[in-house]
């Protein structure tokens, strides 16, 4: 596997963790309140509901930490493309005259 410059590894790789943490914020949230539906039952409304609001707020700051993850992966992306060698700089064969 060929070595990807630091200046490309490093975007790419917190672009990656924003990109898949952000919502895994909204998802705990979620598993709070289905943890509170299990251990309550549907009768304490109150306590869901809480839950729910908690895993909505959390989604809502996660969702821009997403955007923020993929605006670093395209950064990366193309920063990887435009700084790679392709070859031309190469020098060409000697050719006999």
């Amino acid at each position: 596997m060929r070595h990807v410059k630091p200046i490309v590894k490093w975007p790419l790789t917190a672009g990656i963790i924003l990109f898949f943490g952000g919502p895994a914020l909204g998802l705990l949230g979620m598993v709070e309140a289905f943890d509170t539906l299990e251990t309550s039952g549907v009768g304490d409304m109150s306590s869901l509901s809480a839950d729910i609001s908690f895993a909505l707020v959390a989604m809502v700051f996660g969702l821009p930490v997403s955007f923020v993850g993929v605006l670093l992966i395209v950064i990366a992306a193309a920063t990887f493309f435009l700084t790679r060698d392709n070859g031309s700089s190469r020098k060409p064969p000697h050719e006999d005259k």
